[in-house]
């Protein structure tokens, strides 16, 4: 009997015995070629690779290089030139200039139209003439449940209820055959 031998770590239940007792002749026997290359295991694919873990490893290889030049040149921070004095100088005009009237208009913030009511979050309460009002006939008779007359009109009084006879009743071949869903080409 051909054996498998499963490289897939994620994959097994953690037994190493037989789920079953299997018998003397079942382990003597020779398999067949095919059956040899079906007890192999599925390759994996190229590009799979296994879990890692969230920890990274740092190899003593990689803990022992030492940094080239370039390397060196990268690691240091960006100089950055200080500038002392401004890049364009302002006119002494500007400096003394007044903001008209137009662009002071203009620097507010814009309001809310006319009219605007904002939302009331609050909850508010019902007012005591609401609560002392007396509801119309028009809204007391829309107010009355739809009475059905159906349920209380039937022929015979145990119309719904299934006599004993029906209960123990049993199809046909053709209406179970009838009853099974039909399975289309999948």
């Amino acid at each position: 009997m051909e054996k498998q031998h499963n490289v897939f770590k994620d994959f097994t239940i953690g037994r190493s015995s037989p789920v079953w007792v299997v018998s003397r002749g079942a382990l003597q026997f020779k398999g067949s070629d095919r059956l040899a290359r079906l007890s192999q295991p599925k390759r994996l694919h190229p590009l799979y690779q296994p879990c890692r873990s969230v920890e990274t490893v740092v190899t003593p290889s990689a803990k022992k290089a030492d940094c080239n030049a370039h390397i060196e040149v990268l690691s240091e921070p960006k100089r950055r030139s200080e500038i002392c004095e401004r890049e364009w100088t302002i006119k002494k005009s500007s400096l003394k200039a007044h903001a008209s009237e137009r662009v002071l208009e203009l620097s507010h913030a814009k309001g809310q139209p006319h009219g605007f009511i904002p939302d009331n979050f609050e909850s508010w309460r019902v007012s005591k003439a609401a609560q002392s009002s007396k509801p119309s006939s028009r809204v007391e008779e829309l107010a009355k449940p739809i009475v059905r007359q159906v349920a209380y009109n039937l022929p015979k009084d145990d119309a719904f209820s299934v006599s004993k006879a029906a209960q123990r009743a049993r199809c046909t071949n053709r209406i179970s055959d009838l009853s099974q869903p039909i399975y289309r080409g999948r």
